[in-house]
């Protein structure tokens, strides 16, 4: 158990390349889709090349996806978090499970790192738990025709928050537990 402490101490993430890996494949996927909808009501040979692309492109963010939060549960477990990292993403897998578990792993995430930086008396910002739940509810209102388009602009933008706060929030975590960075406790008289 000692090696999961040391390992989670050293967990920092780096905002600038998740928002860019986000961003960019974000951006690339949709674009490669629109692209490849145009083709293939148009009858074009290149239609079957840009739907491969496009599976590639988001193939590569939902990459990005699971190493984030691998990263980000890795960061608690030397506490009594509700789940592995290998737990928290791969149940994301599911089918139907994961509409459920959409809420475990984003805003359950806040929940536990909260309680791990209060348990420990860290001198590290809490996240915003209600950011994370509407993660979860955006996720899966994203799956539901015709709200699709409101719900994946929504959560694009609720992805760039709380990926920039789990970034910044984990690597405070680290250097907080490094630093031996727990708030002094106020003597009772």
């Amino acid at each position: 158990m000692e090696n999961v402490h040391v390992q989670s101490r050293r967990v920092r993430m780096r905002v600038g390349v998740y928002l860019t890996l986000v961003v960019v494949g974000a951006l690339l996927s949709l674009a490669l889709l629109t692209g490849a909808m145009m083709a293939s009501e148009n009858g074009a040979d290149s239609a079957t090349v840009l739907w491969i692309f496009t599976a590639l492109a988001y193939l590569g963010l939902i990459a990005v996806w699971v190493v984030f939060w691998h990263r980000a549960w890795s960061s608690i477990q030397d506490g009594s978090p509700r789940t592995t990292p290998g737990k928290a993403v791969g149940f994301l897998f599911i089918p139907l499970y994961n509409l459920y578990w959409m809420f475990q792993a984003y805003w359950g995430f806040a929940r536990d790192f909260n309680v791990y930086v209060r348990e420990r008396r860290l001198a590290v910002r809490p996240l915003a738990e209600s950011l994370f739940r509407s993660l979860a509810i955006l996720n899966a209102l994203s799956f539901i025709p015709y709200v699709i388009l409101f719900a994946s602009l929504a959560c694009f933008v609720v992805q760039f928050m709380a990926v920039h706060r789990v970034c910044t929030s984990v690597t405070a975590l680290a250097d907080a537990i490094e630093d031996g960075g727990s708030v002094p406790v106020a003597e009772s008289p």
